[in-house]
């Protein structure tokens, strides 16, 4: 949902560039920066691109009209882009000062600030040319949004023969804002498939317009471009989406969350282990939890066994539940884990709920 609502103010951010830049107005000003705050507040990563955009689409109007509207018009109508820019780019700043100044309040949040996520989410130069990203660009994300990259491949060919200059500079500016995400954040875009879901709106964009010029042209290749371009899509589906859905057993969860309903009082805190960044247990238990991701540090580890209660907001720990985890397995974290995993569970009697262990 954040990926979609954040795509959805980059796009109204986008249109309404356009409605404002053929005419100004206070209220046109005002949906512009709106928009395009709250797009680069939601997430930065999906609003990049369609940045981009906008600034391709205040200079293409600029200058299809550049004989209707005199120098003091275009400056104006720049300097006000240029605004809602760094509007939206100090709404990002001071959203990101603030969560960054509620993460400080954790240790278990300190590892996820800006400042120490900032090479995993800009990555580095080596991976900028690295072939991962390559592969990511050229086949990945195709496949995935137009069912295979040959298909793109065969458009690129096709835009080349067939279409007129201007027409080809459209065609290759959507590409480029395609791809300029990628470069952008590389890390992000190898790892995770779902970054994709914005850019490639452009990718499906170029796609769209070469099929619209060539129809243009030939009306007859219209029906067999269409059936081209949808058989592609039903083929990448089925491939890449499709056969990967499987239903989710639940029945762990669901299972830990009645226990802990049953034994836990309301006040009361739920402390988990091996259930990683999930939810799903206090929030169908209805009860706050600490739950201690694998990959936490060990200093952290032994910070907690130090004062649990401070970490639950002085709470009582009604319950503790251990999963399998990685933190018994890993040298660097083993000693410190039993440390913490000692003083939670002193006194405690056990049970086996599932695959799990509780303490109670």
């Amino acid at each position: 949902m954040i990926e979609s609502t954040a795509l959805f103010f980059s796009l109204w951010f986008v249109a309404s560039i356009t409605d404002y830049v053929n005419a100004p107005s206070a209220y046109g000003f005002a949906e512009t920066t709106i928009t395009g705050a709250l797009a680069a507040c939601i997430k930065i990563t999906t609003f990049v691109g369609f940045s981009f955009a906008g600034a391709l689409v205040v200079l293409y109007i600029l200058y299809a009209n550049r004989n209707n509207n005199s120098l003091k018009r275009q400056l104006f109508i720049i300097a006000a882009m240029a605004l809602t820019i760094v509007i939206a780019i100090a709404s990002l700043y001071a959203w990101t000062h603030f969560s960054d100044g509620l993460k400080m309040k954790n240790i278990l949040a300190t590892g996820y600030t800006s400042e120490a996520l900032k090479t995993w989410n800009f990555g580095t130069l080596a991976q900028r040319k690295s072939p991962d990203l390559r592969m990511t660009i050229f086949r990945r994300a195709p496949n995935e949004a137009l069912g295979t990259w040959l298909f793109v491949l065969a458009l690129t060919v096709l835009a080349l023969r067939k279409l007129s200059r201007p027409q080809l500079l459209a065609y290759g500016l959507l590409l480029f804002l395609f791809a300029a995400p990628f470069f952008v954040f590389p890390n992000l875009h190898v790892i995770h498939h779902y970054y994709q879901y914005a850019n490639s709106i452009f990718l499906v964009l170029a796609a769209a317009y070469l099929i619209f010029c060539i129809a243009h042209k030939r009306p007859k290749l219209l029906t067999a471009l269409l059936l081209c371009a949808i058989s592609f899509d039903a083929y990448g589906y089925v491939k890449f989406f499709y056969q990967s859905i499987k239903p989710q057993n639940r029945e762990l969860q669901v299972l830990l969350a009645s226990y802990a309903r049953r034994n836990v009082n309301p006040d009361d805190v739920v402390a988990g282990f091996g259930l990683d960044w999930s939810s799903e247990v206090p929030y169908y238990a209805e009860r706050r939890a600490l739950l201690i991701s694998n990959g936490t540090s060990d200093a952290v580890l032994l910070k907690i066994a130090a004062d649990p209660g401070k970490f639950a907001d002085g709470k009582h720990i009604g319950l503790v539940i251990v999963c399998p985890n990685s933190f018994s397995e890993a040298a660097g974290t083993k000693t410190a884990y039993n440390t913490l995993l000692d003083r939670l569970t002193r006194g405690r009697t056990s049970e086996v709920v599932g695959s799990c262990v509780t303490y109670k």
